[in-house]
């Protein structure tokens, strides 16, 4: 008797099924971007905000039934406004901007009302709608509940390396016979005249002193593709990745592969047969936590303060915060605490901070590596001066009052892109001024450098479509190479694809013919629709 009552009243928890896709959809959505453990606390938190929307309406209606059917509508309206205002918030009708707060949060509370006076009034039996609305949210988790299995069911049998920070630190003994190289990838670092026309920053005097200690300045390059997940592939690999779209299919968004070949690269396979040990960092980004490498570097964070260290498990991740940004709780991110004189709400400020100190980090140990036995390859992939903006012009710290996030479409409007990517390029900037300094001066042997942006800055860029603005904007690159061997290889537009093509050519004396230049743009959300972008659009 109990277990037939019990089935027959399982129809009811689709509060907590339509609860439960919102956050697994999001992740769905960016599988390969966000740890799957992110998405645990905003689960708990969906869970609990259906358990009180569910007994607030059985208050209000006497009836587990219709109770329910009231808590999923709040549900869906909570966890869709994000979604919502992010569609309206151009729109104009007549003299009226409709996506506003002030008008969509009322609206979304009528709606509530509206329906839940529906359901109260309704005299007919609603098991029916209640089933129904079973069916249709079971049907939503099946599908990015699908994507998650078939990406992380085969890691489960996978065996995984060894805890990279267990890695040995650097040979103390070897002889350093080869010269140190170098990949610097200063992500979003845009070329000179697009920095200029379009951040009003003249980094001229940085290009004067590049070429005056010695480096090829490409002044008219471009990156070959406009996301990093597809830039660095390609670069590491020194071939087009276009065949993947072939392999994946064009409307996949598994990133996998792309990942696989940055972590398994064919130019640290290369350096590696050469005698080299594989330097990486810890980045903040999953595309280039390279933990498996021979030296995996990674920040201890003990420079932060205390109070701040207490506070550091509740601390909003880039995947809650944009989360929460998909909710209803944007109205308090955008109208409450942006107002607030003092934002130290270290729930937000933390992973601001710790990327901060990252970044710092990482520039601290470039300039100590050339004190090191042995030869290295070094790939730092440093995640400025791209968003989230931590750093003013001088270095300051920069205040915040929303949950971090390392996208650049939706990171903050445009004038507030624009002001934070010019401040941020100008310290950027002097810091890697500051730390080629330190390599050429405490190398041994001359290195190999090679200064590179994976893609430019995306004020103008939306992630969807491209047009000759947007592309100028984000495809121009800053790329500079300090080699030793005088060589006539390299040419004012080259791109990354073709950069260690050079260099082994050039410096090791390998047989590596250059490739064409191209561009490539896809979606951010489908990173395999290739679309190959007019070379007269990227020209100065």
């Amino acid at each position: 008797m109990f277990l037939r009552r019990l089935t027959a009243s399982l129809y009811r928890i689709h509060p907590f099924l339509f609860v439960i896709y919102f956050p697994i959809a999001l992740l769905a959505a960016n599988l390969g971007e966000v740890l799957p453990a992110s998405v645990l606390r905003p689960l708990l938190v969906s869970v609990c905000f259906a358990l009180i929307a569910w007994g607030f309406s059985w208050l209000l209606a006497r009836n587990w039934d219709k109770a329910a059917l009231m808590a999923s509508a709040a549900v869906v309206l909570f966890f869709s406004y994000g979604h919502v205002y992010g569609i309206v918030k151009t729109w104009v009708i007549g003299d009226v901007l409709i996506g506003r707060h002030r008008l969509l949060t009322p609206l979304w509370g009528i709606l509530w009302l509206a329906w839940c006076w529906w359901v109260i009034q309704a005299r007919r039996n609603l098991d029916l709608l209640g089933k129904a609305f079973c069916v249709v949210a079971l049907t939503l988790m099946f599908m990015p509940g699908f994507s998650i299995s078939r990406y992380y069911l085969p890691e489960l049998f996978q065996k995984h390396p060894e805890d990279a920070s267990d890695h040995p630190a650097p040979q103390q003994n070897t002889a350093q016979t080869l010269p140190d190289v170098y990949y610097i990838i200063l992500d979003a670092y845009g070329r000179s005249d697009v920095i200029k026309d379009l951040y009003d920053y003249d980094n001229s005097s940085f290009i004067s002193y590049l070429k005056e200690k010695g480096f090829f300045v490409a002044d008219e390059s471009h990156s070959n593709y406009n996301q990093t997940v597809l830039s660095l592939p390609s670069s590491l690999n020194m071939d087009y990745i276009n065949d993947l779209a072939v392999q994946m299919g064009a409307a996949s968004t598994d990133r996998r592969p792309l990942l696989e070949k940055i972590a398994d690269n064919q130019v640290s396979e290369i350096f590696k047969g050469l005698g080299y040990q594989f330097v990486t960092f810890d980045t903040g980004s999953l595309i280039t936590q390279i933990k498996d490498s021979d030296i995996y570097l990674s920040p201890s964070y003990q420079n932060i303060s205390q109070e701040q260290a207490l506070l550091k498990g509740i601390y909003l991740d880039d995947f809650e915060g944009l989360f929460l940004k998909t909710t209803m709780a944007r109205v308090w991110f955008d109208e409450f605490l942006a107002r607030q004189n003092n934002v130290t709400n270290f729930a937000i400020e933390f992973p601001y901070i710790k990327h901060r100190v990252r970044i710092l980090y990482i520039f601290d140990q470039l300039g100590e590596i050339p004190a090191w036995n042995g030869n290295y390859f070094v790939f730092a992939h440093i995640f400025s001066p791209h968003p989230p903006f931590v750093f003013g012009s001088q270095s300051e710290m920069i205040q915040h009052s929303q949950p971090i996030s390392f996208q650049d479409t939706g990171c903050c409007s445009q004038e507030e892109y624009i002001n934070g990517y010019h401040n941020q390029v100008i310290y950027i900037t002097k810091r890697l001024q500051q730390t080629i300094d330190q390599i050429l001066s405490r190398s041994a042997i001359p290195p190999i450098i090679i200064v590179q942006g994976d893609h430019g800055p995306g004020a103008y860029y939306d992630g969807i479509s491209m047009d000759e603005l947007k592309t100028y904007d984000r495809m121009s690159i800053l790329n500079a190479y300090y080699f030793p061997k005088p060589t006539n290889l390299l040419y004012p537009s080259i791109t990354p694809v073709n950069s260690f093509r050079v260099l082994f050519a050039s410096q090791f004396n390998m047989d590596f013919p250059l490739l064409a230049d191209m561009s490539y743009f896809s979606p951010g959300n489908r990173p395999y629709e290739f679309s190959e972008i007019p070379l007269e659009w990227l020209k100065k």
